[in-house]
């Protein structure tokens, strides 16, 4: 092989563009590998948040729904006790 006639600048400028292309395409995929990780803690970050919502959510309402039973409990127990006041009351209005 003749290498006296070889264009070296040539070779160079190829193995340059060859190597810019494994650069860029390294640097791309570095990149995506950077997004899909932040893309993925702010993913856990929002779940965390709803998650925390949905708990407070669920306390307030089981503090509802116990105040709730409270005052039918007490309700029925005043049901109960005007209902034997009454029926007290319709026996003694038989004797």
């Amino acid at each position: 092989m003749d290498l006296s006639n070889f264009d070296y600048s040539s070779a160079i400028k190829k193995l340059q563009v060859a190597s810019d292309e494994v650069h860029d395409q390294v640097a791309s995929e570095a990149i995506s590998k950077v997004e899909y990780t932040a893309m993925l803690e702010d993913s856990v970050f929002k779940t965390h948040d709803i998650l925390f919502e949905m708990q407070k959510a669920s306390e307030k309402e089981s503090t509802v729904n116990s105040k709730r039973f409270m005052v039918q409990t007490i309700l029925s127990a005043a049901s109960l006790i005007v209902a034997a006041i009454a029926a007290v009351a319709s026996i003694i209005a038989l004797l």
